[in-house]
């Protein structure tokens, strides 16, 4: 039976799960042949030059998709303690949500993967023209291992100090807690911060949009922004794990400046648009203000 009190326990970790993405792919660059580029007299020692083995749109909409997939996790979830790329602590209440959405963009990601193993004969012959002396048909494996070099693994960490570690030493599995508390109580210190910092990020934005250009014309108002916005006000409740108040504060202020935006109306009429320009910049300046009072409690923290 373990002795792990609730004291022991941090918010995130009990209110999160450790979620990694990690996606294999091919490099499509290989080291020319120095002794077919003319170097201009450098020293090819000091010279390192490569080449392009496929330039395809197929391949780079495989690279588009994993961005899409990184910024989904990105807008779900909260940064990890965890020392490994592609990790997002997930909320409790959005894992079922995050999982089924993972297992749709893979499929999508295979498929993509798909395309460009059909497209690669294609490539393959396009390259040879365009590399001339430097194309070398070894660059180029069989269809089968070009797509077994695609993959993407997802799993679920434990992020807690493994119980075992009790039976072969109290004191070291003592030491692992505590650091392990003082890890996520790091975290914890600055997680309400960094939403904020997201939050103020897309409100600058929108002040920009909604504002004139110094010869008094409109700027262009970004649809594609204020989805972004909309977004991370739906996802800010499930993500303020730690119940920062001054975060649901803001949040609900800048959704009802949101609730029932109409582009339309933002770029026709201008008194609309004054108005909502006026009301992002005081939400902007509320942010600004609560960052730097944040970061000033940190700081005499520290000192202290």
């Amino acid at each position: 039976m373990t002795t792990e009190t609730k004291q022991d326990t941090a918010v995130m970790d009990e209110m999160t799960l450790c979620f990694q993405l990690h996606v294999k792919m091919p490099g499509v660059k290989r080291r020319a042949d120095k002794d077919k580029i003319d170097l201009g007299g450098a020293d090819e020692d000091m010279m390192g030059v490569s080449k392009l083995i496929v330039d395809s749109a197929e391949f780079r909409a495989i690279g588009r998709h994993v961005r899409y997939m990184k910024a989904y996790l990105r807008t779900k979830g909260l940064p990890s303690p965890v020392l490994r790329g592609g990790t997002y602590q997930i909320p409790l209440e959005r894992v079922d949500l995050v999982v089924s959405k993972v297992d749709e963009m893979k499929d999508e990601f295979f498929g993509l993967v798909d395309e460009f193993v059909a497209a690669l004969p294609r490539l393959t012959n396009e390259a040879e023209e365009r590399l001339g002396p430097q194309f070398d048909i070894n660059d180029y494996p069989s269809a089968q291992r070009m797509r077994a070099s695609f993959d993407v693994i997802t799993n679920f960490i434990e992020t807690r100090v493994p119980g075992k570690l009790r039976k072969i030493s109290h004191t070291l599995f003592e030491s692992e807690r505590q650091k392990n508390q003082h890890m996520w109580t790091s975290l914890e210190g600055t997680i309400g911060q960094l939403m904020m910092g997201e939050m103020k990020n897309l409100i600058d934005k929108m002040v920009t949009m909604t504002g004139y250009r110094e010869d008094g014309k409109k700027m262009g108002f970004q649809t594609a922004t204020a989805n972004k916005l909309s977004e991370f006000l739906q996802e800010a409740p499930y993500r303020n794990v730690l119940n920062n108040k001054d975060l649901d504060k803001v949040v609900q202020q800048a959704s009802k400046l949101l609730s029932g935006l109409d582009p339309t109306v933002v770029k026709d009429d201008l008194e609309y648009r004054d108005t909502l320009h006026e009301s992002f910049e005081l939400l902007q300046t509320r942010l600004e203000g609560m960052l730097t009072e944040q970061a000033r409690e940190i700081t005499f923290d520290d000192e202290a």
